[in-house]
């Protein structure tokens, strides 16, 4: 929400609690005795009636700062709202996450094909362990018997680059190699990616 829309969301639910007080005030005020009936109200507008205005006047305020926590809530838990993840290289492979928000329970997988040399490394303090395993060679896996490189994060937050250490021999063939990859955030699900390989 914007400035004016959060002014609004905080004046109009106050300034209905204000009028109700007054009203359960003015009522009370007028039933003892203390005050008189203002000029411009009609005679029968006694002190049940400001009851009933402070009610409505409470009833209205709860309303208002009711959909001010319910669009608050939609706002800090919607998707849209979550960084978009993608992998990328930087002199050498390395994970993303740009945005604002924090992603959370993340699953990244590169697909090598047969031409790549696959082998985890050694743990760095600056990477994340990694695992490389075969894919299943069954007719609903997607890239069979590719040697996969697999990284899992608790958390990834906002501008945060985590390389992701693996040992590559590359093809012996020049030319240009795409290696598919995936993401999967527990709020964006599955995010399917590519990177690119110029043997020269």
């Amino acid at each position: 929400m914007d400035s004016l829309s959060v002014y609004y969301a905080c004046f109009i639910p106050l300034l209905c609690f204000m009028v109700s007080l007054f009203a359960a005030a003015y009522g009370f005020l007028l039933e003892a005795g203390v005050v008189t009936l203002p000029t411009v109200l009609p005679s029968w507008f006694g002190s049940f009636y400001f009851g009933i205005l402070s009610v409505a006047f409470l009833l209205l305020g709860v309303l208002f700062i009711s959909n001010t926590l319910i669009a608050v809530n939609q706002a800090a838990t919607n998707p849209e709202t979550l960084s978009a993840l993608r992998l990328s290289f930087e002199s050498g492979s390395t994970a993303h996450n740009f945005g604002k928000e924090l992603g959370e329970n993340i699953v990244a997988q590169i697909y090598f094909p047969s031409d790549f040399g696959v082998s985890p490394t050694s743990v760095t303090p600056a990477a994340y362990p990694t695992t490389v395993f075969a894919q299943a060679a069954t007719p609903i896996t997607t890239y069979p018997n590719r040697l996969t490189a697999a990284v899992t994060m608790d958390d990834l937050h906002e501008d945060m680059a985590v390389p992701i250490a693996v040992s590559l021999t590359m093809p012996k063939s020049k030319g240009t190699y795409k290696v598919p990859a995936d993401v999967w955030e527990r709020r964006l699900g599955l995010s399917r990616q590519e990177l690119t390989f110029e043997i020269s």
